[in-house]
């Protein structure tokens, strides 16, 4: 886990595009590949290691199944630090926009009024997404 002063200064990498694609960040002697959320996808001794797994993986990892505790259904646009978790089931999300510091997220399946919501999340995000189902 990376702490939100660690993300800070984590370095971006680019595509040949000049889009990002992940960061790396050092933390206790070693580099983390990070993902546009600040989770590790891997960490190395070097580096030049740690920006080559982000090249590898682009960003494949953006379709796999998520999961966030959210509210439903979304009644608007949602600050996560606002939101009552011990009311909240885990639900399958979708990335909708993603910047530096927040990650806009979705229900995957969304109910028709809740066009339009999202939930936005500060970045890195921790133990807020899963990318394995929480209930097994």
């Amino acid at each position: 886990m990376i702490s939100r002063a660690e993300w800070l200064f984590a370095e971006p990498v680019l595509r040949e595009d000049n889009e990002t694609i992940g960061y790396i960040a050092q933390q206790g002697g070693k580099w983390h590949a990070l993902t546009l959320l600040g989770t590790i996808v891997n960490s190395f001794f070097s580096a030049d290691d740690a920006e080559q797994a982000i090249h590898d993986l682009g960003l494949s990892w953006m379709i796999e199944r998520m999961w966030c505790r959210i509210p439903r259904p979304l009644a608007d646009r949602v600050s996560y630090d606002e939101i009552d978790l011990n009311s909240c089931e885990w639900e399958r999300v979708s990335i909708v926009e993603v910047t530096r510091t927040k990650a806009r997220i979705r229900p995957e399946y969304a109910y028709p009024e809740e066009t339009g919501c999202y939930v936005e999340l500060t970045l890195p995000v921790n133990d807020e997404i899963r990318f394995a189902d929480p209930d097994y």
